[in-house]
This record gives C-alpha cells, sequence and structure tokens, in this order.
C-alpha cells in the first residue's frame, strides 16, 4: 500500500466483504457502477467490521480495465477504477497505469 496521511483516514461499518484497494461509500459497500464513492479502502473486511478508508489525496485502487496516466477515472460495481465515460461520477484521476486486475495510484476527487 501506498503510505497515507493519517489525517485522511476514516472507518465505515462494511455492510458487505469489503476487499482492499477498492471504492466503497458511506454505506459500507462497494458504489453502484459510475454512481459516488466517498473513498478507497485501506485494508479489507467482513460485513460488520470497521474497515478504514482514504478519504483525500491519493490511495492504491485496484483497477478493472487498463488504465493510463491521466484517465478521469469512475467506480465499477466491485468498487475498481474503470475509465470515465458518460455522465457517471468522477472519483479520481489516475497517477500512474496498470493492465486489468492491476493497480494504480489515483488522486481521489471528493464528490
Amino acid at each position: 500500500m501506498l503510505m497515507t496521511n493519517p489525517d485522511f483516514v476514516r472507518s465505515v461499518t462494511a455492510t458487505v466483504d469489503l476487499t482492499v484497494a477498492r471504492f466503497v461509500t458511506l454505506a459500507g459497500a462497494y458504489p453502484a457502477a459510475g454512481g459516488y464513492a466517498i473513498g478507497v479502502t485501506y485494508s479489507s473486511g467482513k460485513t460488520g467490521d470497521l474497515v478504514p478508508y482514504v478519504i483525500e489525496e491519493t490511495a492504491e485502487v485496484e483497477v478493472g480495465e487498463a488504465i493510463a496516466v491521466g484517465d478521469a477515472l469512475m467506480s465499477d460495481a466491485s468498487g475498481k477504477a474503470m475509465k470515465l465515460t458518460g455522465t457517471n461520477t468522477k472519483v479520481g484521476r489516475a497517477m500512474s497505469a496498470a493492465a486489468a486486475g492491476g493497480t494504480i495510484e489515483a488522486l481521489l476527487i471528493p464528490n
């Protein structure tokens, strides 16, 4: 995991099993595809666990498709980063590149 400023880490109660390095909502679940995300999980957790998430600055995010440096990002329904399409919610910008299944450093965009 990338180093993260602890001032930008919060916790949410998981309402589903959550995987590290994925977008998450305040409801403790993954966003709907293209939907709002509060941050990125900093560790994994089971339903009912308090799971830390990064709310600001940069975070390591798993990608669901090939991502290039500078791509605007949205979340898919499993919390993975995808290239922003249409009028979906922009949740970040890629600061590094990776193939599908890899991880990138993403600059988080509050929404």
